[in-house]
């Protein structure tokens, strides 16, 4: 665990969390075949990040993210307050998020 002296003379103790971030685009892509030579240079760079379902290629639309949160919060409380940020980002951009916080 982490914890650090405060100013006041107490003491704030840490829990470190993993957090899984996938994202994707809510728009629709005409995409060529994901093994495909023939690979368009000025394409979107979601053609590349998309997940094709191919378990033998590493996954380009997750984020593995390690946050250090005060040891008071629960995995929900950690959700909730990501799913808040990521509803704003998600109403400025063209973003999907889904947020697991792994227990």
């Amino acid at each position: 665990s982490v914890s650090a002296e405060l100013d006041t003379g107490g003491k704030l103790q840490g829990q470190y969390c993993l957090v899984d971030v996938y994202f994707r685009h809510n728009f629709t892509l005409t995409l060529p075949p994901h093994f495909s030579l023939d690979y368009d240079p000025m394409a979107p760079a979601w053609n590349k990040l998309r997940d094709t379902g191919d378990l033998s290629q590493v996954r380009r639309d997750v984020i593995h993210w390690a946050v250090c949160v005060p040891a008071s919060c629960s995995p929900a409380d950690i959700q909730h307050a990501l799913h808040q940020t990521a509803t704003r980002l998600q109403t400025n951009t063209s973003l999907l998020l889904r947020i697991d916080v792994r227990t």
